[in-house]
């Protein structure tokens, strides 16, 4: 799923109660998830490297895997969402929700570039047979 796209999801989804803040944490966690990505890109092409390379080898390169998998492990955000609840944070909780939706919302639409959504505990993945952005598994329609 793009990262847009799980900002409108999470919007409709979440209930916010009509408080602006609520509303803030949950388009923020919506999209955090992915701001590695962002990162990661910015910085593969301010060295210049090709596009091929960034997306068919070096997006691949396990250090940066799993920075993108940390943010998209679920046992990670459940934990980090307890604590939030023992503070009586409820704008830290909406916003670690909101990247629980993030991270289920990607399970079904992830193929080859799957997540690792119980890292650290397991490596496992579901290598679903649809693809948001692959034109060979689905992403046309």
């Amino acid at each position: 799923m793009n990262t847009p796209a799980h900002g409108i999801l999470n919007l409709l989804v979440l209930p916010r109660r009509g408080e602006a803040d609520a509303v803030v944490s949950v388009a923020i966690g919506a999209v955090l998830p992915d701001l590695p990505m962002v990162v990661f890109y910015a910085w593969e092409r301010l060295r210049a490297v090709p596009e091929g390379t960034i997306w068919g080898t070096d997006y691949y390169h396990a250090g940066w895997q799993a920075v993108f998998d940390d943010v998209h492990s679920l046992p990670v955000l459940a934990l980090a969402w307890v604590l939030a609840r023992l503070r009586q944070s409820r704008w830290s909780a909406m916003l670690l929700v909101s990247m629980m939706l993030h991270a289920v919302a990607d399970l079904p639409l992830h193929r080859e570039d799957a997540h690792r959504h119980f890292f650290p505990f397991s490596d496992w993945q579901l290598v679903s047979p649809v693809s948001y952005w692959h034109p060979a598994y689905g992403a046309l329609w």
